[in-house]
């Protein structure tokens, strides 16, 4: 009887990192010095060549009849810091505007790459095509077991079973009119905390208040009570 054992090891550096940390070499200074100029002209080569970013590396965005067109950005964080100043979305606007890229853009947000639509025609062609019907799962998902949700599931045959189940079991007429009274008091609720905050602040922080509103719809419509704030 034989047995094949074929072994895929795609971490040998783990092997060798004790004996390559162990050895004198890392106290000559020449060779820190080499080894930190290499590292630095590496990253600087890569950013100079990637259009779009360090994210876009290896021609990722070639792959079409043209290239996408977009910043480059710092070495390490590519567009990041350009996002820190005033709302996200104005500025990639902006961005795209100035470069003539309103179609697409693209530009990295340190290692992940980005493309932006600031054209209605390519966002609506993006939003109604198959291509991009998936959406990565980030680890808070995994971490919460939302990667088999009706949000995070790939498009096939599992998410469109889920989306039966939703549409017969969620959004049913009847399903709908029982939950009336529930959405009715619920947004009375919210009004109320609208007007209050703008009699008490001057102002109100409309990011919140939707927020919770839309929590208590979703928690009564599945365990049909209501959720007990302070506030309240």
């Amino acid at each position: 009887m034989e047995i094949d054992l074929v072994t895929k090891d795609t971490s040998w550096w783990v092997f060798t990192l004790p004996a390559f940390l162990g050895s004198k070499i890392l106290i000559d200074g020449y060779f820190l010095f080499s080894l930190t100029m290499a590292s630095v002209t590496l990253a600087v080569l890569t950013w100079a060549f990637a259009i779009g970013g360090v994210a876009w590396k290896n021609g990722r965005n070639h792959r079409g009849h043209r290239s996408i067109p977009g910043p480059r950005g710092l070495p390490i964080f590519g567009s990041l810091l350009a996002l820190s100043r005033g709302l996200a979305h104005r500025t990639l606007a902006s961005m795209a505007w100035s470069r003539d890229s309103t179609q697409l853009m693209a530009l990295s947000l340190g290692s992940t790459p980005v493309v932006v639509a600031s054209d209605p025609q390519t966002a609506r062609e993006i939003l109604t095509s198959i291509h991009f019907a998936d959406r990565p799962i980030k680890q808070s998902a995994k971490s919460l077991m939302f990667s088999r949700a009706i949000g995070f599931a790939p498009n096939g045959t599992y998410w469109r079973l889920l989306r039966r189940i939703a549409s017969g079991h969620l959004f049913s007429p009847r399903r709908i009119l029982a939950h009336e009274s529930l959405r009715q008091l619920e947004c009375s609720t919210m009004l109320r905390a609208i007007t209050n905050e703008q009699k008490q602040n001057g102002f109100v922080s409309f990011k919140k208040t939707p927020t919770v509103c839309l929590l208590e719809q979703h928690h009564g419509k599945c365990f049909w009570e209501e959720v007990q704030h302070g506030a309240r």
